[in-house]
């Protein structure tokens, strides 16, 4: 009885702080945790997400009929202080587009508008006014993260052209634009950041599915290489703490969806069910042909005779971290 009077009151105290909106009603998991459920302004696929100064912002996709779909330009923002949803535009409506936020500022970049864009939004958080600046190359399908108070805009598909390996640079600070290069080009591929390091793993090029990682170090301003356990497109990466995890995606004939706990690449300990690409952690340095060395540490190729055939680990790193 007193398990029901507590879950009746949480559910009286969601509804009074304003957790419920556009008509959803919250739900009780068997955790304890109340969920709930709201609607954005337009319904839409391949938009892209990010979040800054509180707010959650989610801008462009594709939508309308299901024959005649276009590139929306809505941007759906929740407030996480208030709890309540707004709605603005992009300056170009477009999908296929990333996202990613550097201090104050949340940056939507790229996409497809009938054509490949070069556009980028930024919303400033701390004023909630927007600007824009563009992309060396028009571009979708490309991949975006932010470390050292820098956004990092790679790879992608440009018109009529194989997958690029450009990299865009924005730096927080000075508001000044850079560029860079993957050592490989290509498109459908993730990225996420540990700690000073921005990286970019699998995709696919012209040619196949990529099993590359390129890192870019923002302390020393240098790159370096590692590699997914197997090539991949169209795959997710996230970091928790100090490890990146990349998972998922299409992998290579006879094993189109490379998901589940076996498909997962993560930087760092290794846990039952993730399948370990090497032992690497955020001090690992790696060349570019992929081999790896740590200076003043004990990293080595493990080889035949190591846990992970082939891979890049620190000795004494096995099943259990």
């Amino acid at each position: 009885m007193a398990k029901h009077l507590v879950r009746g009151l949480l559910l009286v105290l969601a509804i009074a702080m304003g957790l419920l909106s556009r008509d959803a009603p919250p739900v009780l998991a068997q955790t304890g945790l109340i969920w709930t459920t709201a609607h954005l302004s337009q319904a839409r696929t391949y938009l892209a997400a990010t979040a800054v100064a509180g707010k959650a912002l989610f801008a462009g996709g594709q939508s309308g009929p299901v024959l005649n779909l276009g590139p929306s330009a809505v941007v759906d923002i929740y407030d996480g202080v208030t709890r309540r949803w707004s709605t603005t535009t992009l300056s170009h409506g477009r999908y296929t587009l990333t996202a990613t936020t550097v201090g104050d500022k949340a940056l939507f970049a790229g996409g497809f508008e009938g054509a490949r864009s070069n556009v980028v939004d930024i919303f400033d958080g701390t004023t909630n006014s927007w600007s824009t600046a563009t992309l060396s190359v028009a571009r979708n399908w490309l991949a975006a993260t932010a470390a050292g108070g820098k956004a990092f805009f790679g790879g992608g598909g440009p018109d009529g052209g194989p997958p690029t390996n450009l990299v865009d640079i924005y730096d927080g600070s000075t508001g000044l634009w850079s560029i860079d290069a993957l050592s490989q080009g290509r498109d459908y591929l993730a990225a996420t950041s540990v700690g000073s390091k921005a990286m970019f793993a699998g995709g696919q090029t012209g040619s196949g599915f990529s099993n590359v990682v390129d890192i870019y170090d923002t302390g020393s301003n240098t790159w370096s290489t590692a590699a997914l356990s197997q090539p991949r497109s169209a795959l997710a990466g996230i970091t928790v703490g100090t490890k990146a995890l990349f998972a998922g995606g299409h992998g290579l004939l006879g094993n189109p969806r490379v998901g589940g706990a076996g498909g997962a690449d993560r930087v760092g300990q290794v846990a039952a069910g993730v399948a370990l690409a090497g032992c690497w952690r955020a001090g690992e340095r790696r060349d570019r042909s992929g081999r790896c060395g740590r200076v003043g540490g004990r990293w080595r190729d493990r080889g035949q005779g190591g846990r992970h055939r082939g891979r890049c680990g620190r000795l004494g790193c096995g099943a259990g971290g």
